[in-house]
């Protein structure tokens, strides 16, 4: 949620982040009470043009991967709401639900036909099964192969008294209020980011400490630098 109410604000200020993933997202305490999303090298007004990226992340939306070298996007906030539900899925799950948002990747190409089929279509991907109803309505919407359809990010707190895994359903958890699922959220995080013998928290501040001061602005959950 705290990650959701920083996109909000930024967004609100017509601010597109333009690089949400797991690596810029700091974590304070290990009950995740304090979160915070850093790293604005990157951002740009709504509006300002892109050209395409030369490495393809996962995290990349489809209008994104599929530009071509002489082509343009002018950033919108919906680019950030995709890469905020890719990482969704993955503090759930431990991986990427692809590794690039373009037909060439089965896993994608999969996911397209589920959601051309709407979110009420029992050709779920593979993947996704592991996720409830709710769940999988929420990731409809954040993820929608059409840019001008995708929910705000802010919008996931609609979806924050409901079990988001198949697996919590029998002892009606959740993932804002279970224990058990903060510390898995925790650990998948912690795996991805191959942190095996690093405490995530420090490796940022390493990071971070090599550039510029870091700023916390507590109400909008965000990591400013400056100089």
């Amino acid at each position: 949620m705290q990650l959701a109410e920083a996109l909000d604000f930024m967004h609100s200020k017509a601010l597109v982040h333009r690089d949400v993933k797991l690596d810029n997202v700091l974590i304070f305490d290990k009950d995740c009470h304090c979160i915070k999303l850093a790293d604005f090298g990157l951002t740009r007004l709504e509006g300002f043009p892109v050209s395409p990226m030369k490495g393809i992340l996962p995290y990349s939306p489809p209008e994104l991967c599929s530009l071509e070298d002489n082509e343009s996007l002018e950033l919108d906030s919906s680019l950030d709401v995709w890469s905020f539900g890719i990482l969704l899925f993955c503090i759930s799950t431990g991986y990427f639900p692809w590794d690039t948002a373009l037909m060439k990747d089965k896993q994608y190409e999969e996911f397209t036909k589920w959601q051309s089929l709407g979110d009420n279509s029992q050709h779920i991907p593979f993947h996704w099964k592991q996720f409830t109803r709710q769940a999988l309505h929420m990731f409809h919407r954040l993820l929608s192969l059409n840019a001008n359809r995708r929910s705000p990010a802010i919008e996931i707190q609609k979806y924050l008294s409901v079990p988001w895994k198949m697996n919590s359903v029998k002892d009606n958890s959740n993932i804002q209020g279970n224990s058990n699922n903060t510390k898995q959220c925790v650990d998948n995080m912690n795996l991805m980011q191959d942190t095996t013998s690093t405490d995530m928290s420090t490796k940022h501040f390493s990071i971070l400490s090599e550039e510029k001061v870091l700023v916390i602005s507590p109400a909008a959950n965000i990591c400013e630098y400056t100089d």
